[in-house]
Order: structure tokens, then sequence, then C-alpha cells
């Protein structure tokens, strides 16, 4: 089997060597992928988008947030204390 350079992340088939970089992702808000918009072994560039998260359940909670907050303070309540 072909053995990759010493310090070259890589893995190895049984016809070719292919160099490969691995990347932890990580996302600011959790959520379930609606849209992957790269294949697997596509080049990307820093920043680009690789998903889009569905933001429904986000958006409902942000309307539920605002609607309760809308009642309080008609109610009399200010939100701050």
């Amino acid at each position: 089997m072909t053995q990759p350079l010493e310090g070259s992340p890589a893995f190895a088939t049984e016809n070719s060597c292919v160099e490969a970089d691995l990347v932890d992702i990580s996302t600011q808000i959790a959520g379930r992928i609606a849209v992957i918009e790269v294949d697997e072994g596509d080049l990307v560039a820093t920043g680009a988008t690789l998903d889009r998260i569905d933001t429904r359940t986000l958006e409902a909670q942000l309307a539920f947030g605002a609607e309760a907050r809308i009642k309080l303070d008609g109610f009399g309540h200010s939100g701050t204390g």
C-alpha cells in the first residue's frame, strides 16, 4: 500500500494516495440541516457556505417570544425586570 509523505495529512487507497485536510466545523445555533451546499470532496474556500440550517423552529420560537412580550406589555410589564 502507498504511504503518505511524512507530515502530509492523507489517506491511502489500493492504487493512489489522496491528500486531505480534516477540518472540524461548528454552527452558531443548533438545528437540522435543510440543504447541503457542497459535495464530499469539493474544494471550499474559508467562509464558504457548506449547508443551510432549517430555521422554521427558531422562527416559531422567536414569534412566540415576541407575541408573549406584546401580551406582557399590554398588562403593564416593561420586560426589564
